[in-house]
Parts: C-alpha cells; sequence; structure tokens
C-alpha cells in the first residue's frame, strides 16, 4: 500500500513539473480574491486608513485570508508589505522634494504612520537602497516632477 501511495504521488508531482498542471482551481473564489485585491489596492493607494489588514477585508466584506490570498496571487506580496511600500514611496517623495531645513526625517515617516522609526528607516534602504537622510540631502530631479509634489515644496 505504501508503495502505491508513494508512486501515485510522485507521478502527480511529475505531471506537475513536467506538463505545467496545476491541482484545479474554483475559478469563481480565485475571481472574488482578485477583485477583493483591487479594491484594497485602490483603497490602500487613496490614503484610506484603514489601520490593519482584518480592518480593511472588514471594509471590502471579505475575510482577512481571502484578501492575503489575493495579494499573493496578483502581487506576490502581502496586503501589510503592500501598505508599508505605498507609504515608504510617500515618504521618499516627500523627502526628495521637500525644501532645504524645513523637514525633518522623522516627521516624514510619523506623518505615514511609522512608529518604529529605526525599523521604517531599514525598509526604505532596503527599498530605495539609501538613507532616508540620505534621499533629504539629495537634489531633487529638475524634470518629472509632480504637480502635486511641486506644490507642496
Amino acid at each position: 500500500l505504501l508503495k502505491v501511495l508513494e508512486a501515485r504521488l510522485l507521478a502527480a508531482v511529475a505531471a506537475v513539473l513536467l506538463e505545467g498542471h496545476a491541482l484545479p482551481l474554483n475559478q469563481q473564489k480565485a475571481t472574488q480574491r482578485f477583485l477583493a485585491y483591487r479594491r484594497a489596492r485602490r483603497c490602500i493607494e487613496a490614503d484610506e486608513d484603514h489601520g490593519s489588514v482584518q480592518q480593511l477585508a472588514k471594509s471590502l466584506g471579505v475575510c482577512r485570508r481571502s484578501l492575503e490570498a489575493g495579494f499573493r496571487e496578483a502581487m506576490a506580496l502581502s496586503p501589510r508589505a503592500f501598505m508599508r511600500e505605498v507609504r515608504l514611496n510617500r515618504v521618499h517623495r516627500e523627502l526628495l522634494y521637500a525644501s532645504r531645513g524645513k523637514l525633518k526625517v522623522t516627521t516624514a515617516l510619523e506623518r505615514q504612520g511609522f512608529t518604529e522609526l529605526g525599523r521604517a528607516a531599514g525598509y526604505y534602504r532596503k527599498l530605495f537602497d539609501e538613507s532616508p537622510s540620505s534621499t533629504l540631502f539629495r537634489q531633487p530631479p529638475k524634470a518629472g516632477i509632480r504637480l502635486l509634489d511641486a506644490l507642496h515644496a
């Protein structure tokens, strides 16, 4: 019995690897997860503060696990990691276009809801390959400035 089970398991694994067959997918659930991901992404990018992933999922009428699965399938990221990257990008733009001496890194990070500033700076360095203070003191690009950033400079 053990040898038969082992043979069937190996055959199934070989079929998946060699022929690209995947396990049966419930198309309706996959579509619901994708739609939840898309609505959540719009909320996050629009800077609608929902706090946690659980609260965001509740406001969208889906469970947290479905939302997380939708993000993993669409972006290979968790919703929490996506939220963090969006907030870090906002900090990056704010630091890049800030007037000299008018903004502190701490202020920019706190405005985006970061409470653990050292950890946030580590995430920032990993994402942008420089420290937040290096971005603050770097010359902003001459072309390509967004109107919103120009108005806040």
